[in-house]
């Protein structure tokens, strides 16, 4: 029952289904048997193919890298958008903004090289693996690609930008599992949506602890304040004539969970 609600999961995304949806339909008996009677070959290209553009679907796509990273230890995960997508369907409609959903398949494909995938996920949401880790390397490639789309949707007569982030795994530096690579890849593409113009955002392993911790702060303050976490600390200054305290200076402390202090410096 897995494999055909992920397949009717993948056939009805678009129309708002969700996985659980999916499996909830298929609970119906009739439904199921409708679906077991399909040609497997058909059910196949349901989950595993998108049904719009072509690409391959994001559930190929997470089990081709898994298997891909398995032999390659260097890649590249890319994952790119379009800025205000839902306006491009609201002024040209829902059957230009597909047509230009395709043509970006229909660009991209042929620029990649073997073993290389592309994927759309949902709406404007496209994955790429690349072989490729050298940054400019990267950047280069992706921007070639930019530009063919640009040449070949000049009919549309729309401007638009993309927002687009990279993750790269190599071998001589921090390895990252699938699923942590498409967090970083992600927090890239969030790091390039928050620039003014289209950008090219890689993945910085310090950028992101700055913003986790930035995220913690945030997250947690109030539930401090309300636990009195911050505790007071006085400071003395000494009479460097006299050797003897002659005031103190008040700080406010930060106590963790584990009794540790959160360190000033911070």
């Amino acid at each position: 029952k897995e494999k055909y609600a992920k397949a009717l999961y993948e056939l009805r995304k678009a129309k708002g289904m969700t996985l659980e949806q999916a499996k909830e339909l298929l609970l119906e008996p009739i439904y199921f048997g409708m679906m077991m009677v399909k040609n497997n070959k058909e059910m196949e290209n349901l989950a595993y193919k998108d049904q719009l553009t072509g690409a391959v679907s994001f559930t190929r796509f997470t089990k081709l890298v898994s298997m891909y990273a398995k032999r390659n230890v260097n890649y590249s995960l890319v994952s790119l958008n379009m800025r205000r997508f839902k306006f491009m369907n609201e002024i040209l409609g829902r059957d230009k903004s597909d047509d230009f959903l395709c043509r970006i398949v229909t660009c991209i494909q042929p620029m990649l090289k073997k073993d290389e995938i592309i994927c759309r996920d949902s709406a404007d949401v496209f994955y790429l693996l690349l072989n490729d880790t050298n940054e400019d390397e990267v950047a280069r490639r992706i921007n070639d690609m930019f530009t063919k789309i640009r040449q070949n949707t000049k009919d549309f007569r729309y401007e638009y930008e993309f927002c687009c982030g990279v993750a790269s795994n190599i071998e001589d530096q921090e390895k990252y599992t699938f699923e942590q690579m498409l967090t970083n890849v992600m927090f890239a593409l969030a790091q390039s949506k928050e620039a003014s113009s289209e950008n090219i955002c890689f993945f910085d392993e310090e950028v992101h602890k700055k913003k986790e911790f930035e995220n913690f702060i945030e997250s947690n303050m109030q539930q401090a304040l309300d636990s009195q976490c911050f505790e007071m600390a006085l400071q003395p200054k000494m009479d460097l004539k006299t050797n003897s305290v002659i005031a103190a200076e008040a700080l406010v402390r930060w106590r963790l969970e584990d009794g540790t202090y959160l360190p000033p410096s911070s």
